[in-house]
């Protein structure tokens, strides 16, 4: 939604900047009047004037298109990307409207006209005013396909990022297993199969009940 206000906002930059140049830089060369032909007279270059107009009229309207894109963009709490690509837009589009201002004057002068007022309601200011609009249309429209998808793939990252964590807060944690390493013994590995010696307490009832009989001379008695 922001995106959206922001391209919305350039918009509306862009056409108060177009007017702002239909009125101080597209007179520029009308209201020379008829003195011009001194000028082409005189020795100095036309081009160097051109020159001097394009910049005296750019730079008072670069500075204004520069704030109005900084504070709305800061009120409206546009990220840095946004932030950079309507100042690099907007700054291109000043250069281009104000060449474009300062050519259609000089392609449609109005020498005759005393009220400097009255020079950007000529044919040459609505000229002049459509094709700045329009330029500025083709540039929204060419900056939105680009930028939208780069917002929605920064949105597809950010969203499986978060179910990834989702996915991993939802996973059980599993005991540890020991695995035997090299410092482990194992334990005796007794034959199941071999036969177990009985007790020594069933030894002991046999010894007794065996001095309960009686000896024999055959047998012999061991002495201590």
């Amino acid at each position: 939604f922001v995106t959206l206000v922001v391209f919305l906002n350039q918009g509306l930059a862009g056409f108060v900047l177009a007017a702002i140049a239909a009125r101080f830089i597209f007179p520029a060369i009308s209201l020379e009047g008829r003195e011009l032909w001194l000028l082409k007279s005189s020795p100095l270059d036309l081009r160097a004037m051109f020159w001097s107009k394009y910049f005296i009229g750019t730079l008072p309207l670069m500075v204004v298109a520069l704030t109005l894109t900084i504070v709305t963009n800061t009120l409206l709490q546009a990220s840095a990307f946004i932030m950079l690509m309507s100042v690099l837009t907007i700054t291109m589009y000043t250069l281009a409207a104000s060449a474009l201002a300062l050519g259609l004057g000089a392609l449609f002068p109005q020498f005759g006209t005393e009220n400097a007022a009255q020079i950007p309601t000529s044919f040459g200011g609505l000229v002049f005013m459509m094709s700045s609009l329009s330029l500025l249309a083709l540039v929204i429209v060419i900056e939105a396909m680009p930028v939208a998808s780069y917002l929605r793939a920064i949105a597809a990252g950010g969203e499986e990022r978060r179910h990834g964590k989702r996915r991993a807060r939802d996973v059980k944690p599993i005991g540890q297993v020991v695995h035997p390493r090299k410092g482990h013994v194992g334990r005796a590995d007794h034959e199941r199969h071999e036969p177990v010696a009985e007790a020594a307490h069933g030894r002991r009832h046999d010894h007794e009940e065996h001095h309960d009989e009686a000896v024999t001379g055959n047998e012999h008695v061991e002495h201590m």
